[in-house]
């Protein structure tokens, strides 16, 4: 009895040792673990300038650099840069703008500046004066370059034709305001001039932005006006517009005495 009750210990204990060692498994992390210690790298952003700097190289029209590009994650739309697959939904439709790449103006004053050996600064003054002046004598009969050209739809067809000599595109504020040759010319030497600083219309607040341009016969920009100031100014101007037709009246009746006394 004795010595099977001691294997039976015996046995029992090397089952014990037995469980316990298959049972224990080796330590390993999770993906908790990994978030806890993971720490996100800060993205690289520009050095910080000054303000006046940053002013300046927009003002001098200076580019700058894409530093960081957002990824577009997903499919792109083959309809956005498959050639084949664009030419196709065209249907033979065609986009191409009736201002040339390379005007009139632009050959005429190459071969000018190679012919003469000149600056293109000196010699483009006589070469629009020369091209404005064809196109003043084949459209305009009557009249010098001072003469207002009243017909909208002549004048709308000059400025075609000047747009496509010129190769400049001439917006539409600028389409009413130029309503002679002679501030045509004005204007095309301002445009032409090599020495203009190009606009870009993604500057931010268009710090060249000047309140002449957008000046006509319809259109001003002046200080901001209060409500009160326009309630005054209105009640003004009808003392005013009352006291001439109560002038204006007077001076009727006036006169029809006069006439029936006469009579």
């Amino acid at each position: 009895m004795f010595a099977l009750k001691q294997g039976k210990t015996f046995v029992n204990k090397q089952l014990v040792l037995h469980n316990r060692g298959f049972s224990s498994t080796p330590v390993a992390g999770s993906i908790l673990d990994y978030l806890k210690f993971y720490k996100k790298k800060k993205p690289e952003l520009p050095k910080e300038r000054a303000t006046e700097d940053v002013i300046e190289d927009v003002e001098q029209h200076k580019e700058i650099e894409d530093i960081h590009k957002v990824k577009i994650i997903g499919r792109r739309d083959p309809r956005q840069f498959d050639k084949k697959l664009i030419l196709k939904n065209l249907n033979g439709f065609t986009g191409d703008s009736w201002i040339p790449k390379k005007s009139l103006y632009t050959i005429t004053i190459e071969k000018e500046a190679e012919t003469t050996k000149e600056e293109v600064g000196k010699l483009y003054p006589s070469v629009v004066s020369k091209l404005l002046g064809e196109i003043q004598s084949q459209t305009l009969k009557e009249g010098d370059a001072h003469t207002e050209l009243n017909n909208l739809a002549q004048r709308f067809n000059i400025l075609k034709q000047v747009q496509r000599t010129f190769g400049i595109y001439i917006s539409d504020l600028q389409l009413t305001a130029l309503s002679n040759f002679d501030l045509i010319q004005k204007y095309l030497l301002e445009e032409l001039n090599p020495q203009k600083i190009p606009v870009d219309e993604i500057v931010p607040d268009r710090i060249n932005w000047n309140p002449a341009e957008f000046e006509g016969t319809n259109i001003s920009i002046g200080k901001y006006v209060f409500e009160s100031q326009k309630s005054r100014k209105l009640k003004k101007l009808l003392r005013k517009a009352n006291k001439l037709e109560r002038n204006s009246l007077e001076d009727a009746q006036q006169n029809n005495d006069t006439q029936t006394t006469t009579a």
